[in-house]
């Protein structure tokens, strides 16, 4: 179970590379999506991004070259159909070089950044970079593809420290911003730093290192969160900063196998770690997630407009078989408070099986979209999965209160592994990774593959729906038929209803929401299966009522889950009226019973309504007892109604007095 701890600590940040899925195949349980294309590469895919044009933006890792034993890395431009508009490689002259890209960003003005790590010797066009040691390197490119600089952090052969990046982002000063890990010592300039004296065993520690939009290298500081992976900017420029980190150390108490002594090792226990501060390195907050007896680990982060941010992770029990191993989705405030959080794992675990959500990304509405890959059975909010190859690629979305909208599956014939997704300006959802063996019945015309196939491909997110109420139909509960629309203002005689017993249906697009809550005079109803009816049902057979006659305002909302649970969607309000049915009338029918008046007490509108049709034009008086006339009214000829605002009658008792000719009628009415 993930808890909140609140801590005290410095600056530390999470990917801002949007998140890219593939679909190969798919197998949906709650809602299909559609491919609109599909290419495949000869490369390792890491991350994407997208940029205001819809264009799409991917790098990673070369082929490795078996002639100079060295790897480098590519970034290539997609437009939002799928073209490739062009492609960038790194070269290395020399043998026994490696490289490979971790982050890649987009500026407001549509230049390109990717950073990540090299050995040896890195060279951009005609930039030749080197280190002795992994070192940082920084390559900005315009929207054409053209190479405006690339430059790395360090390059003395004196200093033996190893430094990787984890995520790239921009600021809002257009400065591209890298936080990751090193060991040992990091410096830029006369500026050092080193491990916290709390580090992990492998001696790692964070870092946030600042550039300019010209790559002169800013500002660099060591973050107190151990392992930082994930980095955001929220709208007000503030950093919000993911990771994991070392929280204790716990004991273990074991025997020897060799020599049956008793022995102890110590295990280190991590939580999740999540920091925002202000742009100029300020700490806002700092709060720590997890369970003193889990190892609790984050593989990413992104924030919503709002500056929520949405966390996928895993814990599972420090010496725990892999089958205790869980899959955690968390919700966590701007402020840094724990929203909500959702834990998953295997289903009936075999050896070999696994569930594993790496990515995460944030669609326009705005929700919240988990993607991974998994073997075997699981259980998403009650809906069961199971994949049909080795490994089998899984996305879900979520509603902003944690409740599933949707989920499916996608898959080749053997091992499908996603490495990234990201939601495009136009609410599209691009994919990346690779699958093993390719399977050409699955993914397209494309020969069959004997190495890994790597993919990108974009596919339409459907919209979610925004449930709302349309209207209200008055029904025949006899039968279910309807009878009428229900419109604000109407009057239901029941005279014309002919002794009916009627209910009101509540309309609502979609036709199926999570649930409706009707308020009807101030009373309230939740109905969570369709039909939505005020007074009920019984498996769609409505509950019979016969209304009193009076004013009635009946209001009615829809939400996306059940017991008013989930979002809240649209409403609508009317007000309508209840006619008593009359009774039978004399040949002469005297001027009291051509109408009924309600409410009595009448709190403000007081409603005269025509039992019989008037010959003459009803004059209307509202009379204190001291005789002075407070309100004056007529009801004419041919008029069903007449509605009187009382609003601004003082409280107490008074005559209502009308004449037609001759005929005279006195009713007492209380004012409340």
């Amino acid at each position: 179970m993930i808890k909140q701890y609140g801590v005290s600590k410095r600056l530390s940040m999470a990917r801002f590379t949007q998140v890219v899925l593939c679909v190969l195949a798919l197998h949906a349980n709650v809602c299909a999506q559609q491919l609109q294309w599909f290419n495949y590469q000869d490369n390792y895919p890491r991350n994407m991004a997208t940029d205001a044009q819809g264009n799409v933006y991917v790098t990673g890792t070369d082929e490795y070259d078996n002639n100079n034993q060295n790897m480098n890395v590519f970034v290539r431009k997609y437009t939002a159909s799928g073209t490739l508009v062009w492609e960038r490689k790194s070269t290395t002259p020399f043998c026994c070089s490696f490289s490979d890209s971790r982050g890649i960003a987009v500026d407001a003005q549509g230049n390109v950044y990717i950073a990540g790590n090299f050995q040896s010797r890195i060279q951009f066009d005609t930039t030749l970079l080197e280190s002795s040691y992994s070192d940082i390197f920084l390559a900005k490119y315009s929207s054409a593809g053209t190479l405006l600089w690339a430059t790395s952090l360090y390059s003395s052969t004196e200093f033996e420290g190893d430094e990787f990046v984890s995520d790239l982002n921009i600021d809002l000063q257009n400065n591209p911003v890298l936080i990751g890990t090193f060991q040992k010592e990091m410096r830029m300039d006369s500026t050092a730093i080193f491990p916290a004296a709390d580090a992990p065993v492998s001696g790692m520690s964070s870092y946030i290192l600042k550039a300019s939009a010209r790559g002169s290298w800013l500002s660099l500081e060591r973050l107190d969160i151990h392992l930082a992976y994930s980095l955001e900017i929220d709208a007000s420029g503030d950093y919000v900063v993911g990771g994991t980190h070392k929280s204790h150390v716990m004991p273990h108490y074991y025997t020897d196998p060799e020599t049956g002594e008793s022995d102890t090792s110590y295990i280190e226990m991590y939580d999740i770690a999540l920091a925002k501060y202000a742009s100029g390195g300020s700490l806002l907050w700092n709060h720590r997630y997890g369970s003193a007896d889990l190892q609790d680990h984050l593989y990413e982060m992104k924030i919503d407009s709002a500056g929520n941010a949405y966390v996928t992770g895993y814990d599972v029990p420090p010496l725990g078989p892999a089958a205790t191993e869980r899959v955690v989705f968390t919700k966590i405030n701007s402020s840094g408070t724990l929203q909500w959080t959702k834990a998953y794992q295997i289903s009936g675990y075999t050896p070999g099986d696994s569930f594993i959500c790496t990515e995460v990304a944030v669609d326009k509405d705005p929700h919240p979209v988990f993607g991974g890959q998994f073997k075997g059975t699981i259980l998403l909010e009650g809906q069961a999965f199971t994949s049909v190859s080795s490994r089998d690629m899984i996305i879900a979305r979520y509603d902003q209160n944690g409740n599933m909208i949707s989920a499916f599956t996608a898959s080749g014939t053997g091992d499908d592994v996603l490495s990234d997704m990201v939601v495009g300006s136009d609410n599209s959802l691009y994919l990346t990774g690779f699958t093993y063996p390719y399977s050409s019945a699955r993914m397209g015309s494309v020969a069959a593959a004997t190495t890994p196939l790597h993919f990108i491909s974009k596919y339409a997110l459907m919209t979610t729906p925004v449930q709302t109420v349309l209207g209200y139909t008055l029904i025949d509960a006899a039968n279910g038929q309807p009878i009428s629309e229900l419109e604000e203002g109407d009057t239901i005689s029941l005279a014309t209803l002919h002794g009916k017993k009627i209910n009101i249906r509540v309309n609502t697009d979609p036709p199926v929401v999570g649930s409706v809550m009707m308020m009807l005079n101030g009373k309230a109803r939740t109905d969570n299966t369709a039909p939505y009816s005020v007074k009920g049902d019984l498996d769609g057979a409505y509950l019979p009522w016969t209304p009193a006659p009076r004013k009635y305002t009946l209001a009615s909302t829809a939400y996306s889950a059940a017991n008013a649970g989930g979002e809240e969607g649209g409403s609508r309000t009317i007000t309508f009226y209840v006619a008593a049915r009359p009774k039978p009338m004399p040949a002469t029918i005297p001027l009291s019973e051509k109408f009924t008046m309600y409410p009595n007490p009448v709190l403000s509108d007081l409603t005269i309504s025509v039992t019989r049709p008037l010959e003459k034009n009803i004059g209307i008086q509202i009379v204190d007892f001291s005789g002075q006339v407070r309100h004056q009214a007529e009801l004419r000829a041919g008029e069903s109604s007449k509605n009187i605002d009382l609003s601004k009658l003082p409280k107490g008792v008074y005559l209502l007095k009308m004449a037609s000719g001759a005929e005279r009628c006195t009713r007492r009415i209380i004012k409340e």
